[in-house]
């Protein structure tokens, strides 16, 4: 019987067959194991995942050929409160991007090596844009003693996290809602990919900071360069996210940027570990 990754480098189109492989090269065995565990654990039908990361992919690399003229986001369509597009497409294809575009699995590898961590002594936390829940997840099964609250607009991304959370028995510590975020004794909290997809993320981060406990830490992510059907916000440089996070009343603890690919003006995601001030 062939593997879940078996499948999946079968079920990818002719553009994107090489990608497991190259994955596999520049990752090594650890990016494998982790990689067959998601797609057995948190994918019921992989070829039909792996097609809407395809259709997501395509769809993202025409938008960034033309963000590459332009250096403009075209307007956004958003497809948040689109329950089929995002359960049959948004949502898995993001959750595979996690593993298959490689600046993802780098930030996910510094996510481990430095946010966990610094979230050891958190008992309570909140993502805030839940998505997938993939870090959530990912946080939830690192540390066995905290609690998690997502906060998300589409109904689909509350149902597929908490699907997501029953999938690898996690669930007991996990509730997410519908809604923004609410002041909450969170002293810990996920940001990842969000910024970009709003009309003022400064005011939001301002938001955030006040439904944060002072000394809260906070893992942080947007993407620079980078378009997307529903990105509004650009980023052209981590100094810029620096610059809003310092305004809405976080310190930056540390911070890296990742690059999808060579290129003048290619995908990026700075991300950054944060503490609120008190």
């Amino acid at each position: 019987m062939a593997s879940r990754i078996e499948l999946a480098q079968r079920s990818l189109s002719p553009v994107f067959r090489h990608t497991i492989t190259q994955q596999y090269r520049k990752f090594g065995r650890h990016w494998r194991t982790r990689f067959e565990r998601e797609l057995v654990l948190s994918i019921d039908d992989v070829p039909k995942a792996v097609k809407a990361y395809c259709d997501f992919s395509m769809e993202a690399m025409r938008l960034q050929a033309e963000f590459a003229k332009t250096l403009k986001y075209a307007p956004a369509v958003e497809p948040y409160h689109d329950d089929r597009y995002m359960t049959d497409v948004y949502l898995p294809a993001l959750l595979l991007s996690n593993y298959l575009w490689p600046h993802h699995y780098q930030v996910l590898q510094w996510f481990y090596a430095n946010a966990i961590p610094s979230m050891r002594a958190a008992h309570r936390f909140c993502d805030v844009g839940t998505g997938t829940g993939f870090y959530s997840k990912e946080l939830l099964v690192a540390l066995g003693g905290i609690q998690g609250h997502g906060f998300d607009i589409s109904k689909a991304s509350v149902r597929y996290a908490n699907g997501l959370m029953r999938k690898w028995d996690v669930a007991r510590r996990w509730d997410a809602t519908v809604g923004e975020i609410e002041p909450g004794a969170f002293d810990a909290f996920l940001c990842v990919e969000l910024l970009e997809h709003l009309s003022f993320p400064n005011v939001f981060l301002r938001g955030l900071r006040y439904a944060m406990i002072p000394g809260a830490v906070g893992f942080v992510t947007a993407a620079l360069d980078a378009a997307n059907r529903d990105h509004i916000f650009l980023y052209r440089t981590a100094g810029e996210v620096w610059a809003h996070l310092e305004t809405a009343g976080f310190t930056v603890l540390d911070s890296e940027t990742f690059t999808a690919y060579e290129g003048d003006v290619v995908p990026r995601i700075a991300a950054f570990v944060v503490q609120a001030n008190a």
